[in-house]
């Protein structure tokens, strides 16, 4: 193929891509909950159809270079630390997604409980559909084309661009909400920089494969029962403190190793350009996010806990009830 027919790849572009990715998903994964139990499935649906199509589909008919956006091979080091990273990075994710819904259901309300991520779904299936297959197609995206993409605001800045981004997108991937943000900021920001480290999109893969294994592999297990009897429900109390600090330490430990052993960058880096009205899709992206919040808010408003305080002693207990874990 002539050099002069493969289109550059815009920022514009990259950002029309998340759009349409961001209401396909919301479409399949909030709007069909009602009529399909399995998130899994659900999950599965929506990465194929709401990301990895349009993408494919982007790539064919404007001949994007998206194999190129990955990057060079990584090293297996690289690889092996962002799978650590990730799953290190769990329970701290987790931790920030439990006191997030807790602040939000006693301000505003609870949400009422989705059915548990493996629920309909044998284990195996579970762990290559949501610890793979999803991360997978959604690092191709993120990872592969958008953060490429972005190298106009530097490659700190495209960044942090990029997780932002990703966090936002877990409004529509996910069943937890704007009680997600912050456990997917986590996640985005340790992918983001491991690809900017490894110079490669597969080490921000890893990252999310790492983490999003973690999930299918523990919860409803024994192990999972154990641990949480252990951190107890003092959500802000030492144990859960120190386990969650402990994995975000292992996870910024990780990351700075990967730094140290930083790939080179390459020598002639593909060209970028930010496209005329970019801002264009950005904000309608925005304001779709405000447009889940209007109605996930709503949703809290009608289930407002009417109960009067417990007395103030300095603690914060969790509400037991039956929540999925993340």
């Amino acid at each position: 193929m002539n050099s002069s027919q493969v289109q550059a790849p815009t920022l514009r572009g990259a950002l029309w891509l998340y759009v349409i990715a961001l209401i396909g998903t919301a479409l399949i994964v909030i709007g069909l909950q009602g009529a399909i139990r399995s998130l899994s499935l659900l999950r599965l649906i929506a990465a194929f159809m709401a990301v990895g199509l349009p993408l494919f589909i982007a790539a064919l008919v404007y001949r994007l270079p998206i194999a190129g956006s990955f990057g060079g091979a990584p090293r297996l080091l690289h690889l092996l630390a962002g799978l650590l990273m990730g799953a290190a990075a769990w329970l701290p994710a987790s931790w920030l997604i439990f006191a997030s819904n807790y602040l939000l259901d006693m301000t505003v309300g609870i949400l009422p409980p989705p059915p548990a991520i493996t629920e309909g779904i044998l284990p195996l299936a579970a762990v290559i559909q949501l610890g793979v297959v999803v991360p997978t197609l959604h690092g191709a995206l993120f990872w592969g084309y958008l953060q490429r993409c972005a190298a106009g605001f530097g490659a700190n800045g495209a960044a942090l661009l990029t997780a932002a981004l990703y966090a936002l997108f877990a409004l529509a991937s996910t069943e937890f909400g704007y009680a997600g943000v912050l456990g997917a900021l986590l996640i985005g920001l340790l992918a983001a920089f491991t690809t900017r480290y490894a110079e490669s999109a597969w080490g921000g893969i890893a990252v999310g494969c790492g983490y999003s294994l973690v999930r299918p592999l523990l919860e409803n297990t024994p192990l999972e029962a154990q641990l949480f009897t252990a951190l107890g429900t003092e959500l802000f109390g030492g144990a859960w403190l120190l386990a969650a600090g402990g994995g975000a330490f292992a996870a910024i430990f990780l990351l700075q190793l990967l730094r140290a052993f930083r790939a080179a960058p390459p020598e002639t880096p593909s060209k970028v350009r930010m496209g005329g009205g970019w801002q264009l899709p950005l904000l309608i992206a925005l304001a779709l996010c405000l447009l889940i919040g209007y109605g996930e808010f709503g949703l809290r408003a009608r289930n407002a806990l009417r109960v009067a305080p417990p007395p103030d002693q300095g603690s914060t207990i969790v509400p037991i009830r039956p929540t999925p874990t993340p």
